[in-house]
């Protein structure tokens, strides 16, 4: 579910199956699991993202139960989280990094900053462009830039 929303775990561990508009490709990030109780998101503003594709034909091939749709804390995940880590012989990182990932993925593959904004729940592009922007070194980059300036000599 992280890695095809961007959401934050909290905003993931408080989805219910309302929450879910398979009709529209929706998915309202209205609220937020801490370890005591549901809050709002994390900059108190709720959001509608786009359900993608893999993560709506997942979803439809579950029995999904009509309350929260996730029954473990954000520990029990986070342990589990580790140990699939490891069996994969990944370095060791928390649960936000697969928002990094989500992130870094659409940036990586040119999707637009206001989009990958909205999906995150950012309210502008800067901290999307600082905070996953540096993760990226296309090949293509250096290339593109040569070719820019191949006409102009410098003296």
């Amino acid at each position: 579910m992280a890695f095809f929303t961007g959401a934050r775990c909290g905003e993931i561990l408080a989805l219910s199956k309302a929450d879910i508009n398979f009709k529209t490709d929706n998915l309202s990030i209205n609220k937020n699991q801490t370890r005591f109780e549901l809050t709002t998101p994390k900059n108190g503003k709720s959001r509608d993202i786009y359900l993608l594709k893999p993560l709506k034909t997942y979803l439809l091939s579950l029995n999904l139960p009509d309350d929260k749709l996730f029954t473990m804390d954000y520990f029990k995940i986070y342990y589990e989280y580790k140990k699939l880590l490891k069996k994969l012989n990944l370095a060791p990182s928390g649960l936000h990094s697969t928002r990094h990932t989500f992130a870094s993925i659409l940036l990586q593959k040119r999707v637009n900053s206001p989009l990958i904004a909205k999906m995150l729940g950012h309210s502008g592009t800067g901290l999307v462009e600082r905070t996953y922007g540096h993760f990226l070194k296309d090949k293509n980059d250096l290339k593109m830039l040569n070719s820019a300036f191949k006409q102009t000599a410098l003296i």
